[in-house]
């Protein structure tokens, strides 16, 4: 597991993209839908995900000090439960701490009740279900086999980027 300065590293490699690609794209099809404070919030989010990693995973001290560690303990065997409340720590963690602070910066006009429905809950919960059936479809595999727990990884890579996407961009 990532801690310390691994988990900065892996923070800033979901963050960065996620600020430069959108511009990118922009640039390239000519379909404006970024807001003229995207840099700013962008910067937010950055700072604010290192925070979440740090969070999520701790320091590099001598005693697990990170959210994962307390719930999904190192040599354990994972109940489905465990599994399925990792994930929602997560979602609750990058919706609210980078996607939240996202949208208030760049559009502070939006509702409350769009900012929290539409650009936190709907694709957090999305990205929740998505990672709960995966893990129920392979279980007990998908917590313990290394093959499945690189796959687990890999969509849940792919189900953070699209969500926080629709989440902050659209």
């Amino acid at each position: 597991m990532p801690a310390g300065m691994s988990a900065v590293a892996l923070s800033l490699s979901l963050t960065i993209p996620l600020g430069i690609v959108p511009v990118a794209y922009q640039r390239l099809t000519r379909i404006e839908f970024l807001h003229p404070s995207h840099w700013r919030a962008m910067f937010l989010v950055v700072l604010l995900g290192v925070g979440v990693h740090l969070l999520i995973y701790g320091t590099n001290a001598r005693a697990p000090n990170g959210v994962r560690q307390k719930i999904l303990p190192a040599g354990v065997p994972t109940p489905y439960s465990s599994a399925v409340l990792m994930e929602v720590v997560y979602a609750l963690c990058y919706f609210g701490f980078m996607v939240l602070p996202y949208r208030l910066v760049a559009l502070p006009a939006e509702s409350i009740e769009n900012l929290l429905l539409g650009r936190a809950l709907l694709p957090g919960l999305a990205f929740v279900c998505g990672m709960a059936f995966f893990i129920f479809l392979k279980y007990p595999r998908s917590m313990d086999d290394p093959q499945w727990i690189q796959i687990r990884g890999l969509l849940g890579g792919i189900l953070t980027a699209f969500c926080l996407c629709g989440g902050m961009f659209m």
